[in-house]
């Protein structure tokens, strides 16, 4: 997490770190936008890192709530399906309401690798339950798959991918913009795309199909760590 920001000290100067303390943290971050509240009326973007986790640990807050709700008949260790439905519905609701603000916004998310037997197919996604990915992208600009590459000198060469492929999750509404950008500089790609008109592709975003069912990716879904994707 932050303390990556330690290798970048005038990024690091330039912000305000909070810990992150559940999704009634992200609703008062945004009572206090939406009414002008300082310091919160001079921010001009929120990063949330990682916005997959924060999920999972909502997941825990509705299993612990339905626990006292429902009593000895709730399986503390098991996550049910309305367990899932009730976490995918809080979380959309409270990143639903950030992502509309007149801010720019930025998710990270750890990747998820699910397998599509029919296809044979190894499909790479945002970390989240299908539902909530898809509510998610439909809300953004870009979806970019980042990864890392060690070169035999000993650098280090980032390529973030923002148009899919068969078997990666991306999307691109800011036209213009390569498939493929080596070594991205996030405040550099939006600079170069308003000088070139700063055009949005307004075309209403469709997820793709997915053939894998939710009880499915829950069983076959694997966590990819060194990449990221960001929203």
């Amino acid at each position: 997490g932050w303390v990556a920001l330690y290798e970048w000290p005038e990024l690091k100067a330039k912000l305000n770190k909070m810990r992150y303390q559940g999704l009634a943290m992200i609703d008062g971050i945004c009572d206090a936008i939406e009414e002008g509240r300082p310091p919160f009326d001079s921010y001009d973007t929120i990063i949330l890192d990682e916005a997959s986790t924060a999920a999972v640990l909502d997941l825990d807050t509705v299993i612990r709530a339905n626990v006292i709700k429902i009593g000895a008949a709730k399986d503390p260790d098991v996550a049910t399906q309305p367990d899932y439905n009730a976490n995918t519905e809080r979380v959309r609701r409270s990143l639903g309401r950030l992502l509309k603000l007149p801010i720019n916004v930025v998710l990270t998310a750890h990747v998820r690798e699910d397998e599509d037997k029919g296809r044979g197919l190894t499909l790479t996604r945002p970390l989240f339950s299908p539902k909530l990915r898809n509510d998610l992208q439909r809300l953004v600009h870009i979806v970019g798959y980042l990864t890392m590459t060690e070169l035999p000198d000993g650098t280090e060469k980032r390529e973030l991918r923002v148009r899919p492929t068969r078997v990666i999750t991306a999307k691109s509404r800011l036209k213009s913009l390569p498939a493929l950008i080596e070594n991205p500089d996030l405040g550099a790609i939006l600079k170069d795309w308003k000088a070139i008109g700063g055009e949005v592709d307004d075309t209403p975003y469709e997820p793709p199909a997915d053939p894998i069912s939710e009880s499915e990716t829950q069983e076959s879904t694997s966590e990819s760590t060194p990449d990221n994707l960001t929203i």
